[in-house]
């Protein structure tokens, strides 16, 4: 089971983007957290099926219709075994 830390930059703060990644990753089953991370910046960590995680690192990729995406960081973590999803 992977873990992978994304790094989200842009317009990407008071635009519902934590909320619009918990709903997807609840969704698809994900454990993790998201938070604002400073700097329109919104950092998140996603844990569960590989198919599942590059299923959210596309919704990222565009996110909610407010928001407006420059670049997305990708890191891969050794597995943490979060129980839920969180939106810190």
């Amino acid at each position: 089971m992977p873990t992978t830390k994304l790094c989200i930059k842009g317009e990407v703060t008071g635009v519902c983007f934590r909320s619009f990644i918990r709903e997807h990753a609840v969704r698809l089953n994900l454990k993790g957290w998201v938070k604002n991370a400073g700097d329109n910046q919104v950092q998140a960590i996603f844990e569960g099926p590989e198919q599942s995680i590059n299923k959210m690192f596309q919704l990222c990729k565009k996110g909610p219709p407010l928001a407006k995406v420059q670049s997305i960081e990708e890191e891969s973590l050794p597995v943490k075994h979060f129980k839920e999803f969180k939106v810190i």
